[in-house]
């Protein structure tokens, strides 16, 4: 079994006409690196939306600040996201249910604000619902990063064993586990 498996890589290698072979990541791997390279790129869509303030909705850039200030506000409860998916798994998982709930609401509130052309209202209401998705997904790949740091296997991380309760704390020397 394990031999067809390597055989069936190597004409799947052999299939993509690359001259070298490419590593195949484990999933939660190319997570952690998607969920960063959206955040990195997210910083030129600023400049972007600050454009379309300006130029589309013809705003001053003291409501652009506010509008722009606004949208920030989903960073600032980022501790709340990690108690929730700790405390309140969906479908069994504490970490893959969030960070797909978290990309479908950000894809879609950039896929809104890119097709729909809103008001500046509606433009500020997506620009949070993007930044609420952006930092969910951000404390999920750092638990994720967390997790793998510790030795946790993949088969385990990221489930909730009924037996194991949330950890609101982590020891200190001062305060035992």
């Amino acid at each position: 079994m394990r031999r067809q498996s390597s055989q069936v890589r190597k004409r799947a290698l052999a299939a993509t006409a690359l001259p070298f072979p490419v590593p195949v990541l484990p999933r939660s791997l190319a997570a952690i690196f998607l969920v960063y390279f959206v955040q990195g790129i997210l910083g030129l869509s600023r400049l972007a939306v600050s454009f379309y303030f300006k130029d589309t909705l013809h705003m001053d850039p003291a409501e652009t600040a506010i509008y722009t200030g606004v949208s920030t506000i989903p960073w600032l409860i980022k501790p709340a996201y990690g108690f929730i998916s700790d405390t309140f798994p969906l479908f069994g998982y504490r970490r893959r249910s969030y960070l797909m709930a978290c990309g479908v609401l950000g894809a879609v509130a950039w896929g809104s604000l890119c097709f729909a052309q809103p008001g500046a209202e509606w433009t500020a209401a997506l620009l949070t619902l993007g930044s609420l998705g952006t930092a969910c997904s951000d404390v999920v790949v750092d638990s994720i990063v967390v997790e793998r740091s510790r030795g946790k296997s993949n088969a385990v991380a990221g489930v909730r064993r009924p037996e194991q309760p949330p950890q609101l704390h982590s020891p200190t020397p001062l305060q035992p586990s």
